[in-house]
């Protein structure tokens, strides 16, 4: 099923989770399935930019322990392809309080709607 075809799915939240870091990629998208939101995960920029190509994601996480310069080439590449997609880049030390992650993403969501 092509996500992007909204007539077919019902109301959910997609979030495209990318890191590098399998750890990280594994503990966020654990925290955003049990706080109601589903997930996408990438482990590498072109897996994210594919992802965005064939999903309607409502939000997109890029992780910090992304190169500062992929962080940047990730996230331009998103906004092209996929400009309804918000993009949040996250920094260390938002994994170590499972709340502060749920409510960045609760505030983005948010964004959305408003």
């Amino acid at each position: 099923m092509n996500l992007r075809d909204k007539t077919s799915q019902t109301a959910v939240t997609l979030i495209l989770n990318a890191s590098p870091d399998s750890a990280l990629l594994n503990n966020r998208a654990r925290i955003l399935n049990d706080a109601g939101y589903y997930t996408s995960s990438a482990r590498t920029p072109e897996e994210a930019v594919h992802y965005a190509a064939t999903m309607n994601c409502d939000l997109a996480l890029i992780c910090y322990s992304f190169a500062s310069n992929e962080r940047k080439m990730l996230s331009d590449r998103l906004r092209r392809l996929s400009p309804g997609t918000t993009i949040v880049c996250l920094e260390p030390g938002l994994d170590e309080n499972t709340g502060v992650l749920v409510s960045r993403v609760q505030e983005a969501l948010a964004r959305l709607s408003a």
